[in-house]
């Protein structure tokens, strides 16, 4: 029986338990790191789509990623797009390439050590 409106990670002995996902959820945070493949993409658009379930408060997306997946990255920038809370996109390291994709939805703030890197097409 849920307790919260938002879903209960559990151990395997199936003991309740605080989580650092579970932190992350209930502080609508949503960590974006490594290369951007179709399972992160999956994991990420399941999270966007249980914080809009639970209410219509901003979203935060903290994102490194040198990118990785173009139609992962692309299927993420429009989820973002997509979706009805504000989603505030927080650069935390080096991003590029289907990275830059995903945080151009809704630049918000870069770190002081933030790098972004756009690739240009070959002539």
């Amino acid at each position: 029986m849920m307790h919260s409106e938002y879903p209960e990670l559990t151990e395997e002995n199936n003991a309740t338990i605080p989580t650092l996902k579970n932190k992350l959820l209930k502080s609508r945070s949503i960590i974006i790191t490594g290369k951007i493949n179709q399972q992160l993409a999956e994991k990420v658009i399941s999270q966007l789509l249980i914080l809009q379930e639970v209410n219509m408060d901003p979203i935060k997306i903290f994102i490194n990623s040198q990118g990785g997946h173009v139609e992962a990255g692309d299927t993420l920038h429009d989820m973002i797009k997509l979706i009805k809370p504000e989603v505030i996109m927080i650069d935390t390291g080096w991003v590029a390439s289907a990275g830059i994709t995903i945080i151009a939805v809704s630049f918000t703030q870069t770190l002081s050590f933030s790098l972004t890197s756009k690739q240009n097409p070959a002539p």
